[in-house]
Order: C-alpha cells, then sequence, then structure tokens
C-alpha cells in the first residue's frame, strides 16, 4: 500500500501514540461494535507461505457484553477485526487493518484485579479447513483451474468475497476428494497444481488466487536508512545447502511412454549464486502428480525462485512499521552487517502492545 509522507513522517516520531481498534463482526460481516482502548497485549503474525497467511492474538478488558455465549458478540459465528493505528503530534489518527479473523479459542480470567478475555484468532482460511466434504467430490481434467477454485470456495466454502485471478491452465488429470477430507484440502491441491500460484485471505477478509509476484521491479516500502532505520539488531544467513542454480522436474510418464519434464536455469547475471559465478549447482525432483511439461516447468522456475533467492536471508527486532506486509520490499544499506540491497518480507510479528518490537524477515531478491 502507498502511504502518505504524513504518515511517513508520524512513524519517524520520536513519541508514539498507539491506538488499538476491534472491530467485531457479525456472521454477515456487519460491524456490530467497535472498540478502543481495551486492547492490553497481543500480536498479529503474518507468512506468506501458508495458506492461513494471518493469525493473532490478543488480550483485553472484559466487559459483560463479551463474555463468550450465545447472546455474546464473541461467539462462534462472529468475527474480528483488528486495527493499529498511530497518532501524530496534531491529533490525527493513521489506521491500518491487520486483518479479518475468526475467533479460534476465547478464554476469560476472572481475578481480584482484573478481569480479561484472551482471544486466538485465525484468518478465514481457518473456516475452510473446518468444512468437512460430506459426499465424494470430483472434477475433472480440462476444468480451468480458476473456475474450479471458485466454486470450491464460493459453492462449498460459502465465501462470497471473491478475487480469482484468471489461470492460464486447466487440470492435467481428475481429481477426487473423499468425505473426510475438507474444503481447504481441495484448495491445497488446486494450488499445488502449479506451484507458481497462491491462494491466502486478505486484511480485508477477501479470498485470493493469484500468480506469486517477482517483486524485483516493486515499490520499496521501508527504507532502512539513517533516522528510519528501526532496526533493534539484525541476524543475516546465507544457506550454502540451500544454493541450487540448475532445477530439473521430472513428471509422469504417460501411457504413450513420453515423461513430462522441465529444466530452469539461474543465468541471471545480477545473482550472486548463477552458473557463471559459482559453477552448476544441480536440483533434480521426480513428481508423478505432475502430467504436463507445463507444470514441470511452473514448478522448476518457483524451485529456482527459492534456491536462488531464499539463500540469503533476513532477521531483524525492529520500531513497528505497521503499513508493513510480507510479499513487500524493503532496503538496507549496512554492508558492515552484510545487510545491503533489495529483500521481501516474509514474515512479520506485530505487537499490539505500545512497547513492542516488531520481528520482521525476509529474503534477498534478484
Amino acid at each position: 500500500m502507498a502511504i502518505s509522507q504524513q504518515e511517513y513522517n508520524t512513524h519517524l516520531q520520536s513519541n508514539r501514540i498507539l491506538h488499538i481498534k476491534i472491530d467485531l463482526l457479525n456472521q454477515y460481516n456487519a460491524i456490530v461494535d467497535s472498540l478502543e482502548g481495551i486492547a492490553l497485549d497481543g500480536q498479529v503474525n503474518v507468512t506468506f507461505d501458508s495458506l492461513i497467511r494471518r493469525t493473532a492474538s490478543v488480550k483485553f478488558i472484559l466487559s459483560n457484553s463479551l463474555l463468550p455465549s450465545q447472546q455474546s458478540k464473541l461467539w462462534i459465528n462472529n468475527k474480528v477485526r483488528l486495527w493499529t493505528g498511530l497518532e501524530n503530534y496534531s491529533g490525527v489518527v493513521f489506521y491500518y487493518c491487520m486483518g479479518t479473523f475468526c475467533i479460534k479459542n476465547p478464554s476469560v480470567d476472572i481475578s481480584i484485579n482484573e478481569r480479561t478475555v484472551f482471544l486466538e484468532l485465525a484468518d478465514k482460511m481457518y473456516l475452510l479447513s473446518n468444512i468437512p466434504l460430506e459426499l465424494i467430490t470430483k472434477f475433472n481434467a480440462g476444468i480451468p483451474i480458476s473456475d474450479a477454485m471458485r466454486l470450491v470456495v464460493g459453492t462449498l466454502g460459502g465465501e462470497t468475497q471473491l478475487s480469482i485471478d484468471t489461470h492460464p491452465y486447466t487440470l492435467p488429470y481428475d481429481l477426487e476428494f473423499t468425505p473426510e477430507q475438507s474444503v481447504l484440502d481441495i484448495v491445497q491441491s488446486l494450488q499445488d497444481m502449479y506451484m507458481n500460484w497462491e491462494a491466502f485471505y486478505d486484511v480485508d477478509g477477501r479470498f485470493i488466487f493469484k500468480e506469486i509476484p517477482n517483486t524485483l521491479n516493486d515499490p520499496i516500502q521501508w527504507d532502512f536508512i539513517d533516522k528510519a532505520d528501526f532496526r533493534i539488531n539484525s541476524q543475516v544467513s546465507v544457506a550454502y545447502d540451500n544454493i541450487k542454480n540448475h532445477i530439473k522436474v521430472i513428471g509422469k510418464t504417460l501411457n504413450d511412454g513420453t515423461t513430462a519434464t522441465a529444466i530452469s536455469e539461474n543465468t541471471n547475471i545480477n545473482s550472486s549464486f548463477s552458473i557463471a559465478k559459482i559453477g552448476k549447482k544441480s536440483l533434480v525432483i521426480s513428481d508423478s502428480k505432475y502430467f504436463t511439461n507445463t507444470q514441470c516447468q511452473a514448478n522448476a522456475d518457483y524451485q529456482l525462485f527459492k534456491h536462488s533467492n531464499f539463500n540469503e536471508k533476513f532477521n531483524i527486532s525492529s520500531i513497528p512499521i505497521y503499513f508493513l506486509d510480507v510479499e513487500k520490499n524493503v532496503n538496507f544499506n549496512s554492508p558492515e552487517d552484510n545487510l545491503e540491497g533489495i529483500y521481501c518480507v516474509s514474515s512479520l510479528g506485530i505487537p499490539l502492545k505500545f512497547d513492542g518490537m516488531m520481528s520482521i524477515s525476509g529474503y534477498r531478491v534478484y
């Protein structure tokens, strides 16, 4: 997301005033209440390569209307939308949505000194994991993958908020799912049919299915430089054993005797791990679920992306940057710490307490 200069300046303030807002949504996603000033602690965790991308925990002051019961606003069918806000010196609060969550396990703690409720939260993908199939469910080869995903999430999962990009490919073979499996199992299978696509829920509670982006040419969301270098501590690692620059994927041998195959190689002159710079480092993957060369190529390209970019990683503790998100770029200019260049954020731990520190992880992009 693009931010204004005012928002950027507010993040740079030496004295921060943090606001936590909790919107309570009913089963129809309508706001039934909005609570501020009651959050005591908590954290939002975001991981880009997990189907359940966002989880959270929050502890806040308990009122009678929030006691978990059928009449409560924290009942099983309701949801929670979390916001963090930073107030500038003029009294303007800039809010950032942390996610729309299902309530997993509420617990109440009542003592002489305080009455609190603690919520475990997960994004709406959690709901799909709890919808079992009641019948054998089949998808025939040739169905566009986008159409299959829309049918699964929209019809079987009951989701109305969908943003499903047009997938260029169809199912290469029949799929069958049994009653002990869930709607999420089908989502996982359709996503993994071509490894360069991803499915997740965004902060507004909308189901997304799209191609995994290459963020190399994307804007920088935060530049850790000078007074904006919010790092408290940092770690940088290079996984030598993960470096591969020649990927071959071997798929299924079909009835006509042909075998689906594909090769992807790192020939990027800007990469530290190209074949020209370090020699050939091979990885061979054999998987009979790949029926076509196109499937094999998509996986080979994805594996090359992982083994070329995921080798140089950073983990830092930072003063919170509340608008930062995964699959977005940050920049470092600290050669003395071996942390220099553009990195893509892969995970975040966002505190909901005014003195909490943010954890950020990511990988180098070329």
